[in-house]
């Protein structure tokens, strides 16, 4: 092959070679933000369950203790929209959301995928029957028990919250390990 013999064949070739591998480092780069992107957001969602679990705790309790038929109205109707508000967060994260570049939780999230379906099973066998009964007891119910429903909510809305905060660690450390596998290949590449 005369061509790789010649100082301009040999340059072109160099030139070449660096040209295909700026390449491949801009494309691995590329194909890694298009990953991660949506993981901060990810983040940011989860942990608006805890403060939406608090919420909803707030709102219970001043419907439990208010007397005043039409504040307890206006403080049922703005539970209603807390419960929907969470539960669109819920949604959002197990179904994955493409105008915020999330995907679903699914497997690949191991760790958050245990703790997010647990927490889900939480919510829906224990957590929101308790807010739909306080909002809509039945009419044999008293307000002491009413306000015994509440207590039993209330005392699980902190472990509840500390396993929220489990899931949005984990999400983080999820992040973090997959930016420490791309800086691990990417210095084996430069290296």
């Amino acid at each position: 092959m005369p061509f790789f013999k010649t100082l301009t064949g040999k340059i072109i070739s160099i030139v070449l070679i660096i040209s295909l591998f700026i390449a491949f480092l801009a494309s691995a780069s590329f194909i890694f933000t298009g990953h991660v992107k949506g993981e901060g957001t990810r983040i940011n969602l989860a942990g608006h369950l805890r403060y939406r679990s608090f919420e909803m705790a707030l709102f219970a309790q001043k419907i439990v203790i208010e007397g005043d038929p039409e504040k307890k109205s206006t403080l049922i109707k703005g539970l209603k929209k807390k419960i929907k508000s969470f539960e669109d967060i819920i949604n959002t994260l197990k179904n994955g959301n493409k105008e915020l570049d999330i995907r679903p939780v699914e497997k690949h999230y191991k760790e958050p995928f245990q703790i997010f379906n647990s927490l889900i099973a939480e919510w829906n066998d224990s957590l929101k029957p308790s807010l739909l009964m306080i909002m809509a007891p039945p009419k044999h119910l008293s307000k002491r028990d009413l306000k015994a429903i509440f207590e039993k909510y209330d005392n699980r809305v902190l472990g509840f919250v500390e396993e929220i905060n489990r899931l949005v660690k984990s999400f983080e450390l999820h992040l973090e390990d997959e930016i420490r596998i791309y800086s691990i290949f990417r210095s084996y590449v430069l290296g």
